[in-house]
């Protein structure tokens, strides 16, 4: 007899230990296991019936037992009748688990009945329904994949994130094979469906490397079309040649989730994978610039290929969108791109974007201090720009950081000025209230006053140092204890 237990203990087959103890006994286990009595809806025994049937399922689909058809079929039909079952969503996922270790056509209409509910908690599964149907020739599978691909969200930061998107394109390309480029190709040109045309163009750019969709074999997604390395290769490079003047003129489409998605999939396509072998396309930055012009944004990956691949232009446009930006919201990566492209008129839009985050400044978090990073990297203009912001502004966390950054540069004209300001952090001591601003997490203000001296009194080293060794020395003799280490060190490396 097998018998049912209410305490999960964790194992895929649910928590009936003893069903699963049938999978070791081999052909006799299986016999066992197709015997255990089927749940009946709506009985007050029904989530045990299921905890012990799920569990004999569990064993026939390992040993690929074509009974296990039979009782999967079963268990689902309970499901659809029985809503209100505890843990509904969990016994579900095993039956569908399980009907993945089957090619059996007798599953493909109740797989699709569950794909066509779209409420709770049926919906919770239509990714893994997706992924079991995708091995089977049904007319019907290829224009319901497409349709799922609908369920993007081109607004989003992370389009496909909780959508049906990554499993319906996978699904696609695992039903089309080498012509699923041609097929979404067509589709982009024939629907009226803006996300889902959106999403054609962003599954273009997806599907431009060999290593997407996921490798075959892997959990729970059903045998890869593509069954090597060579075949995915030779898909990639199609879609590379097929989708580029497509995308290109995608992003002139009128529709703003049209155009974005363009601008997203050309993005994927152009900048390469070292992994795959594949360089990056430039023929991509003259469009992905004029694209920023139009729409005057940029998002985190376009940004970062344009800033390692842009030309004049793209600086030009990322200053004019930086410019366009609240000062104290200016984006980070736009300020890393004009780090590299440096446009001519960058400076001025930087030191009103610091000044404007000096004022707000409340503590010293990540993204602070990017802008003067960035102005470091402007020559003689940058520098002097540095000084003057260590000169004019109240904010200690933002002086410091000029401090060390004058250094770098070697603008010897901070070298008085920092040094009076090393004066006085070293006289005003730990409790210097000015020090909350540069507060790391989990640090005290005897670290933060340490760090903050040790850094004024290195920068004040690289520009002059025979008053840094001076400053050094006379901490040694009279400062408080916690500098001596610090200003022996300066003190010892300095001529």
């Amino acid at each position: 007899t097998i018998r049912g237990a209410r305490m999960p203990n964790g194992t895929l087959g649910g928590s009936n230990p003893a069903a699963l103890a049938l999978a070791d006994y081999g052909e006799k286990g299986a016999e066992l296991a197709a015997k255990v009595p089927p749940p009946m809806p709506g009985e007050h025994d029904t989530g045990l019936r299921m905890t012990m049937h799920r569990g004999g399922v569990r064993v026939l689909a390992e040993q690929k037992d074509i009974r296990g058809v039979d009782e999967i079929l079963k268990g689902l039909a309970t499901l659809k009748k029985d809503r209100s079952l505890d843990m509904w969503s969990h016994r579900m996922g095993i039956y569908l688990g399980a009907a993945g270790k089957f090619h059996d056509k007798r599953l493909v209409e109740p797989l699709l009945r569950i794909l066509a509910t779209s409420e709770k908690p049926e919906s919770h599964h239509h990714a893994q329904v997706i992924q079991i149907l995708s091995a089977y020739d049904d007319e019907r599978l290829v224009p319901l994949f497409t349709k799922r691909l609908g369920t993007l969200n081109p607004k989003k930061q992370y389009p496909a994130r909780d959508t049906l998107y990554g499993p319906a394109l996978t699904a696609l390309t695992r039903r089309l094979g080498e012509k699923t480029p041609e097929y979404l190709i067509k589709q982009f040109n024939a629907s009226k469906n803006d996300t889902i045309r959106a999403a054609v163009l962003l599954g273009l750019g997806e599907l431009s490397y060999p290593n997407f969709p996921a490798f075959p074999g892997k959990k729970r997604w059903s045998i890869d079309r593509f069954k090597t390395k060579e075949d995915r290769e030779k898909v990639a490079s199609k879609v590379r040649k097929l989708a580029y003047p497509v995308l290109v003129e995608a992003l002139k489409d009128p529709s703003a989730d049209v155009n974005r998605m363009a601008a997203l999939g050309l993005t994927i396509l152009a900048t390469g994978s070292e992994y795959d072998s594949i360089g990056p396309d430039l023929r991509a930055v003259g469009p992905l610039t004029e694209w920023c012009r139009t729409q005057n944004k940029s998002f985190y990956s376009l940004t970062i290929y344009l800033g390692a691949h842009g030309n004049a232009e793209s600086g030009k446009v990322f200053l004019a969108v930086l410019k366009s930006q609240p000062p104290t919201k200016g984006d980070v990566q736009i300020v890393f791109a004009l780090k590299k492209l440096k446009p001519k008129g960058a400076v001025p839009v930087l030191v009103r974007n610091i000044r404007a985050r000096a004022l707000k400044c409340k503590r010293w978090l990540m993204g602070e201090g990017r802008e003067l990073e960035a102005l470091a990297a402007f020559g003689k203009e940058g520098a002097d720009s540095l000084l003057e912001i260590f000169n004019s502004t109240d904010n200690l966390a933002y002086r410091i950081a000029a401090a060390h950054l004058l250094g770098e540069v070697g603008n010897k004209n901070g070298a008085d000025p920092i040094a009076s300001l090393l004066t006085k952090v070293i006289k005003r001591g730990p409790q210097n209230p000015e020090l909350l601003l540069i507060l790391g997490y989990y640090e005290s203000r005897d670290e933060a006053y340490r760090r903050s001296c040790r850094r004024l009194l290195e920068a004040l080293a690289k520009l002059d140092a025979r008053r840094a060794k001076i400053q050094a020395q006379n901490v040694l003799l009279n400062g408080p204890k916690e500098l001596k280490h610090i200003a022996l060190k300066v003190w010892s490396e300095s001529k």
